[in-house]
């Protein structure tokens, strides 16, 4: 199975006769490559990511019918496997000179949904009118069939157009362009994506052209662009006229860029060729065929190792493919974390704060650990020694609870190796500049009202006028944390050819600040799994800041009728040893439990209090 992707055609661009003639003599020498490329081995699919025009005029589309209709005929593909998408030179700017921009998500889930489809459509008309001349396949959003936006199931593929274009007044697009959160809403509820088949989306902008809350998880925003990467299996974009772009794969998508197939007889003009033969190999070969100079270069041929298209070999065991998923039942999030990310022996990135003692979560948190140790993961364990929590405790109390985390490590057989947070910074160390580096990237992504949501997490008015309080390192602390998190897992990355990812490991409170760089800086060498929040109460996690040790069964017993320390505590100390295949005394019936999981509240007549007590204290008491 073999893929044309062109992008970024520009017709209508040339000005006068002489650039037309300088396009034409290109385009005689493109029909050549293109016949020789599918002579090699056949094509079976054309994707254009957007801008076939460029003023959107219909004389542009007149212009792009012969060529387009001439590659079908070399490569021999009929028009029901052409697919496309638009771009910003494909919507009609004129109508868009007094059109409302939306300026956050709000306004955008009001103007972009699909009751407002059809208005939204006469800003792309003369491109729609080209579409459906050329007969090719539309795309469906609900009853409606479009050019636009939706979705389409061909022999091969689901394919997935994303418009991202709606508001392309201009060429200065990075950062103001919306897909729409509504669209994937309808997408994904109607449930009409065929499993067995790979997912392709395709989109004219990459991620640095969207709007920023399109892109992020940060309070109360809504990631539209994770939303596509989980429904996508490959992703093809266009616009950015990059020569050569690398690929990524992010939450289980294969991200491919294309440059420009036409910007002018000085630019290197160039299309992808996609080689999916060896699907089941989990292979992908990306062919680049390119025009420098008055003639054509060698192909740069470059293996993708990529094991989330659909033709997976299939695994029935939780050491295989089910991690996540066994994962996800008990409330623990995966983040940029694709499903064979797990499956080799990776490293364990573990910042942490001292305590006076090792608490639950601390545990909870080793639990996890376990169950990668398991699969050969390995721990590097951060002691974040700055601080008020690390300025109040004393220099023994410093040094008995990193011996206790080591004696705990080691008591679950987990391989591991700890650092202190400060020698990072000192400027002796060889680690300083490039971690200095990270923090200062990481700095200028974050404003003051951010930083103060990542020290403020979820709690209660109380908590939060206490750390009004405290000192300026404590709120830059999950700072420190990310740069060398980054640093380590990019060093990683780099030299450990076999690992895929490295994973840090935190609390669901933390969520936010490793979205930062999990979406931009960091998305390629690490990911994160977040243990559930302990909460007192539905609505603040203030339990989660306050946690003490636990002394005797009667105070746990006592605590496991609060809030959702029960469900929390029967989760993490049940139901993850029972994934990494310990059996233990107790347990509840697996749909008592997801009645439960709706419920955490509450405790149930089914849960025997008693017997969930002496179950957990033997796991909790191990650190006193």
């Amino acid at each position: 199975m073999r893929i044309l992707h062109l992008s970024d055609l520009h017709f209508g661009f040339d000005k006068d006769k002489t650039q037309e003639d300088k396009r034409n003599n290109y385009i005689d020498t493109l029909y050549d490559k293109i016949t020789e490329v599918s002579k090699k081995n056949a094509i079976d699919y054309i994707f254009i990511t957007g801008d076939i025009a460029w003023k959107a005029k219909d004389t542009d589309y007149q212009l792009a019918s012969p060529f387009i209709k001439k590659v079908m005929e070399i490569v021999d593909v009929s028009a029901d496997k052409v697919f496309l998408c638009p771009g910003n030179h494909d919507v009609n700017r004129e109508v868009l000179e007094e059109t409302e921009v939306p300026v956050d998500q709000e306004r955008a889930d009001e103007l972009l949904k699909y009751e407002r489809l059809d208005k939204l459509s006469g800003r792309f008309s003369e491109y729609i009118t080209y579409c459906e001349d050329e007969n090719f396949p539309k795309f469906s959003l609900k009853d409606k069939d479009n050019y636009l936006i939706g979705m389409n199931e061909c022999e091969d593929f689901n394919i997935i157009c994303i418009n991202t274009s709606w508001y392309a007044k201009n060429d200065e697009v990075q950062n103001d362009m919306w897909v729409g959160n509504n669209f994937i809403e309808n997408i994904i509820a109607e449930k009409k994506i065929n499993s067995e088949k790979p997912v392709i989306t395709l989109m004219h902008h990459p991620k640095r052209f969207l709007h920023k809350q399109e892109t992020s998880n940060h309070i109360s925003k809504v990631n539209t662009l994770k939303k596509i990467q989980h429904l996508s299996d490959m992703i093809l974009y266009g616009h950015t006229h990059e020569i050569e772009s690398d690929h990524e794969i992010v939450n289980d998508a294969l991200i491919l860029g294309a440059g420009a197939v036409y910007e002018g007889n000085l630019y290197r003009n160039n299309f992808y060729v996609y080689d999916l033969s060896n699907i089941t190999a989990k292979t992908i070969e990306k062919e680049l065929y390119s025009y420098d100079n008055g003639k054509w270069l060698d192909p740069q041929t470059k293996t993708i190792s990529y094991g989330n298209i659909k033709a997976k070999t299939s695994c029935s065991t939780v050491s295989e493919c089910n991690i996540q998923d066994e994962l996800k039942n008990i409330g623990v999030d995966a983040v940029n974390i694709g499903k064979n990310d797990l499956l080799k022996p990776g490293v364990i990135i573990w910042p942490v704060v001292p305590r006076v003692n090792i608490t639950h979560i601390h545990q909870a948190q080793i639990e996890l650990m376990k169950l990668l140790s398991n699969q050969g993961w390995k721990v590097n364990v951060i002691i974040s020694d700055c601080g008020s929590n690390a300025s109040i405790i004393t220099p023994d109390q410093h040094t008995r609870f990193r011996s206790k985390i080591r004696s705990y490590l080691k008591e679950k057989n987990i391989a591991f190796e700890d650092h202190l947070l400060s020698d990072f910074f000192k400027p002796k160390s060889e680690h300083a500049d490039s971690v200095l580096n990270y923090f200062i990237r990481i700095s200028n992504k974050i404003n003051k009202s951010e930083l103060e949501a990542l020290k403020n997490k979820e709690y209660d008015e109380d908590r939060i006028t206490e750390n009004n309080e405290l000192p300026v390192l404590d709120y830059i602390l999950p700072l420190l944390q990310m740069a060398v998190v980054c640093y380590l897992a990019e060093e990683i990355h780099i030299n450990e050819s076999d690992i895929l990812k490295s994973v840090t490991i935190a609390g669901k409170d933390e969520g936010n600040q490793w979205d930062y760089i999990t979406d931009d800086i960091a998305n390629h060498s690490m990911g994160v799994l977040l243990i559930p929040i302990l909460k007192d109460n539905i609505e603040h996690n203030s339990w989660q800041g306050k946690i003490s040790q636990y002394t005797s069964p009667t105070k746990l017993q006592n605590d496991l009728k609060k809030g959702n320390f029960a469900f929390w505590c029967y989760s993490m100390f049940i139901e993850l040893p029972r994934i990494c295949g310990e059996t233990l005394e107790y347990k509840i019936d697996s749909e008592d439990y997801k009645k439960w999981d709706k419920k955490q509240f509450t405790l149930p007549d089914y849960v025997d209090i008693k017997k969930l007590t002496e179950t957990i204290w033997k796991t909790i008491r191990k650190v006193i």
